[in-house]
């Protein structure tokens, strides 16, 4: 009998020696994610006014929306029409734009975070014209959020936006007047990466409204700014 134990543990003893040659063997794989995200930056530069002073206060024809049958010519006061398209050629007034602090590029082209723009000696029914360009200088494509317009001094409440004209990459797409026009029209507006709207926009000083005659030896300053969303933002 006690033979017959010792052969059982050494039989047991051999099978767990078998055992660990029967290990299973194993490997394993790793998946690596990288996630890389885009950037939204948009950008406004300043392409100068067509009446910086340095030449009479004339303007080319833009269209002119009803009520306003010339007041895309400086100086010109709607009932006379084309005869007070200030024809004698006199610099009177003259409207200046400037850009702010440098935000970001495309290629060689700087843009801005802001474009300042200032009327002086204006007049009733002066209406010079400033383009100014809009670039999404992100990765991704926006939409175009709203345009803010800081304004101060007594003449702002007069100032409006007559004629404009908007382009995409050069190409025109469309014009209208009217500020509420130009702003609901660009109210989201789709950017691609790159791309660039350029806006022709004629201003006026209108001669009355609801705070009476447009004041003498007045000043207004606009400062233009540019606020965009990513293009598939879901509003809750």
């Amino acid at each position: 009998m006690r033979k017959a134990t010792i052969i059982c543990l050494v039989l047991m003893m051999a099978l767990a020696t078998v055992g660990y040659g029967f290990a299973k063997w194993s490997d394993s794989v790793t998946a690596t994610v990288s996630v890389n995200t885009g950037n939204v930056c948009v950008g406004i530069r300043d392409l100068g006014t067509n009446d910086d002073g340095i030449t009479s206060d004339v303007i080319a024809d833009l269209p002119i929306g009803p009520g306003l049958p010339n007041a895309g010519q400086p100086g010109a006061d709607p009932q006379y029409g084309d005869l007070a398209d200030n024809s004698e050629g006199k610099d009177v007034a003259k409207k200046v734009s400037e850009n702010g602090t440098e935000k970001c590029k495309i290629g060689d082209t700087q843009y801005y975070d802001s474009v300042t723009e200032t009327i002086t000696n204006g007049y009733p029914w002066y209406g010079p014209t400033t383009v100014v360009e809009i670039a999404n200088c992100g990765s991704i494509p926006v939409k175009i959020e709203r345009i803010d317009t800081v304004a101060s001094g007594d003449l702002i409440s007069f100032l409006h936006i007559g004629a404009w004209t908007m382009y995409v990459n050069e190409t025109r797409i469309l014009s209208g007047t009217g500020e509420n026009a130009l702003y609901a029209y660009l109210d989201r507006y789709q950017l691609h990466a790159k791309d660039v709207i350029k806006l022709e926009i004629q201003q006026y000083l209108e001669e009355t409204n609801a705070n009476g005659l447009c004041p003498e030896n007045a000043s207004g300053t606009v400062t233009i700014t540019v606020t965009a969303s990513q293009w598939n933002e879901v509003n809750p």
